[in-house]
Parts: structure tokens; C-alpha cells; sequence
């Protein structure tokens, strides 16, 4: 109870420090986009980075949802909804490397035309499930820091550079959707 009590005090004294700069600032949307796409993709990250001396309140905020529950003990682990993602990851490169998935601009992934029915019976639920996830996350992480317009935005861009570069990294191949059809990009 005294280690929770002491973390409250903590992240009150820190929330204290930091309330004149709430805005996610350019520099920590860039951080904490690539901090959870880093952990979804199997880095190895902690939390710890995200609580900066300068940390805006929005940043703060997101520390403590990315380290988890006060005085636990053991290994930490990512949030629920960081969890799912990183856990799904190593099948997901599987397909990327076997040439099945594109990452499209706005940092979604599709199955690509061409794949064999029963491979893509295979990787379309694992696909949507990834999508949704990857929606959900966004819409957290922006809510816990409640971003601002201008903060949305930039966090929106450098969320979307960090998936199409990892995912590219690992086999997925960049696809342009234009009027509603995606097309291969550079390759």
C-alpha cells in the first residue's frame, strides 16, 4: 500500500511540475509513436524513455498507461491493447516475409491481389484483427494524452511513418490507394 500511495504521490508531483505544457510537443508525438510501434513490432523498449525532462502532461499521462499497474513486481508488460499487437507480430512477419501483406499509406495493412485463397483465408482475420487493433491503439494513446488538433496531426504523421517504415522493414510492400484501389509504390 505505502509503494501505490508513494506512486500516487509521484505522478502527482510530476502532473504538478508539467501542467503549464500539456500539447504533446512535435519531438514527443514523434516519441510516442515510435515507442508503441517499436514495442508492437517486438523492440525492446520500457516505459521509462517516455517520462522526459521536459515532459508535457500528454506524455506524462502516457507513461503511466505504458507502465502499467504501481508496485507490481516481476518483468514489465505492455498494456492490454500494446500487448495484442506485439503478440500477434511474429505472425504477421511471417506474411510480410512471404510476400502476402502491403502496408498501405495511411499505416493499414492489406492482403495483397494475387495471394492463393487459402492463404488469404489464413491472413485476413489476422490482417482485420491487427487493423482494428492498430485503430484502437491510436485512438487511446491520443485520448490518454488529450491531443489537441495540432498534436493529432503530428502524432497521426509520425505513427504512420514509424508502421510503413517497420512494416516495409519486414517484407511488407508500400501500396498507394488511390480512388479506392491500392497499387504497388517504388517496387
Amino acid at each position: 500500500m505505502h509503494r501505490a500511495a508513494a506512486a500516487l504521490i509521484g505522478v502527482l508531483l510530476l502532473a504538478g511540475c508539467a501542467r503549464d505544457r500539456h500539447e504533446l510537443t512535435p519531438d514527443e508525438a514523434r516519441l510516442m509513436a515510435w515507442w508503441v510501434e517499436d514495442v508492437a513490432h517486438g523492440v525492446a523498449r520500457t516505459p521509462g524513455e517516455l517520462r522526459t525532462e521536459t515532459a508535457s502532461t500528454g506524455l506524462l499521462k502516457l507513461a503511466l498507461w505504458a507502465e502499467g499497474v504501481p508496485g507490481r513486481t516481476g518483468p514489465w508488460e505492455p498494456p492490454r491493447q500494446l500487448d495484442a499487437r506485439q503478440r500477434r507480430w511474429p505472425l504477421l512477419r511471417g506474411f510480410m516475409k512471404q510476400g502476402w501483406l502491403a502496408v498501405v499509406e495511411r499505416g493499414k495493412l492489406a492482403v495483397k491481389p494475387g495471394v492463393a485463397k487459402a492463404d488469404r483465408e489464413l491472413a485476413e482475420p489476422v490482417v482485420d484483427a491487427e487493423n482494428t487493433d492498430r485503430g484502437g491503439l491510436d485512438l487511446s494513446v491520443l485520448g490518454l494524452a488529450q491531443a489537441g488538433d495540432n498534436a493529432t496531426r503530428r502524432f497521426e504523421t509520425e505513427m504512420r511513418k514509424a508502421r510503413v517504415e517497420l512494416d516495409s522493414a519486414a517484407g511488407a510492400q508500400p501500396w498507394a490507394e488511390e480512388a479506392g484501389k491500392a497499387k504497388a509504390v517504388g517496387r
